[in-house]
Formats: C-alpha cells, sequence, structure tokens
C-alpha cells in the first residue's frame, strides 16, 4: 500500500521492524537484504525531521558495518 502511495519512510519503517523479528535477526543473509532496502527507501524518502531522526537510527545499526557501500 505504501509503495502504491510512494510513502518511502513509511516502507523503510516496515523493512525495520521486519529486521527485528527474531527470523530475520537468526538469517544474516535476510538481515542484510531488509537492511539495504531499509537503506534505499530512507534516501528515496523526502527530507523532513522523521528522515533525519530516522537516518540517524539507521546509521546506529552495527549490521551496517557489514555492508560499507550502504553506510
Amino acid at each position: 500500500m505504501h509503495q502504491h502511495e510512494g510513502s518511502y519512510l513509511q516502507i523503510c519503517r516496515h523493512y525495520r521492524a521486519m529486521i527485528a523479528t527474531p527470523i530475520v535477526q537468526a538469517d544474516e543473509v535476510a538481515k542484510k537484504d531488509d537492511l539495504r532496502s531499509a537503506v534505499l527507501y530512507l534516501i528515496l524518502s523526502p527530507y523532513d525531521n522523521e528522515q533525519s531522526d530516522l537516518l540517524h537510527r539507521v546509521l546506529e545499526d552495527k549490521a551496517l558495518e557489514g555492508i560499507l557501500i550502504y553506510k
């Protein structure tokens, strides 16, 4: 639904919620894939206070060290 509406910030939040699930936490490949998607949708979202706040939260994720090009 959010993809159809172009709500990239909401899509990024959904990917972050998926990353927080135990199944994805146990699978490093899925975790990195979801983190990549979250970063890309975060970049596509328009700049505002919410985007800036979420950007700082994503940068704190230690899994981002494994995919430096997205950091």
